[in-house]
């Protein structure tokens, strides 16, 4: 029964005015995950709106009205962690999808499936089975594409990643979800974070299995079928443009930037605190 929690800061080169964000960092509610607590707060404070969007994705609108040139949002929560059993292949021919499955075949703002799907068919494309196609395409990109920060960004496309070889998660993840949609692979984006070290979000794929639902597969750490005790997610979506951890606007004469975000699990059974998260910013955690 793991806790987590997360701490970002953003810093303005002048005083911002107005600050709205959409906040995606609370644990996900799904056959494998249950939140049983949950909490967010902000400084300078605001009031949290909470909703869940169109992907049932726990989502808080938070409208910060008092001049400030700072802006430090704090997530707690505690969640009870189920594996799936383990699942037997399938053969992709045999599966029959509704249109909700269907839908995460199409192309998404970062991905596009038909510009990548020469190499999923070179990768991929005598494989029979639903799990021997998921598994070659996160082998291919874990061997294949290096992990290296600074050469991309949150807007970053499938098929560049794949001309470059290099990114990081969110790269890796868009460059399997085209490959796994060329392929006839109902695939989506899940945001959150690894039990197994603190550090910032990660990103990994779900994948449709018709008869144990949506499965974890990590393409960055080569993990064919991630154990879900590996992993808190916080949002899903097509993309990373529908499950961003914060996503807001500003107003200010100046510019603004993420100054640090990072998240920790801790896997036995205590209950986080808001000081546990700001910690994690005031003296960030090494490994």
């Amino acid at each position: 029964m793991p806790s987590f929690a997360y701490a970002a800061r953003y810093k303005y080169t002048d005083t911002v005015t107005q600050n709205d964000n959409l906040l995606r960092i609370s644990a996900y509610h799904d056959a494998y995950q249950t939140p049983l607590m949950s909490a967010i707060t902000t400084e300078p404070p605001s009031t949290p709106m909470d909703f869940r969007d169109s992907y049932g994705n726990p989502t808080h609108h938070v409208r910060l009205t008092s001049p400030h040139r700072e802006l430090t949002i704090l997530s707690i929560g505690k969640a009870l962690l189920k594996s799936p059993p383990s699942p037997s292949d399938v053969s992709l021919k045999s599966i029959e999808y509704d249109a909700t499955a269907r839908g995460f075949l199409a192309p998404s703002p970062l991905v596009t499936p038909g510009r990548v799907s020469d190499t999923a068919t070179q990768m991929a494309g005598n494989c029979q089975g639903l799990l021997e196609t998921v598994g070659a395409i996160v082998d291919w990109v874990y061997t294949n594409i290096t992990y290296e920060r600074g050469l991309t960004s949150v807007a970053t496309s499938a098929e560049h990643v794949l001309e470059t070889r290099k990114g990081v998660c969110q790269d890796m993840t868009h460059l399997a979800i085209a490959l796994l949609r060329s392929l006839g692979v109902p695939t989506r984006y899940v945001s959150g974070l690894l039990t197994a070290q603190a550090g910032e979000t990660h990103a990994w794929i779900e994948f449709l299995h018709p008869s144990l639902g949506w499965l974890p597969a990590d393409p960055t750490r080569g993990h064919r079928l991630a154990k879900d005790a590996d992993l808190i997610k916080f949002a899903l979506g097509m993309d990373y443009t529908h499950a961003s951890p914060v996503e807001g606007t500003f107003v200010s004469r100046g510019t603004g930037h993420l100054d640090v975000a990072i998240g920790k699990v801790t896997p036995d059974d205590t209950t986080p605190s808001f000081q546990d998260a700001l910690a994690l910013i005031q003296t960030p955690p090494s490994g």
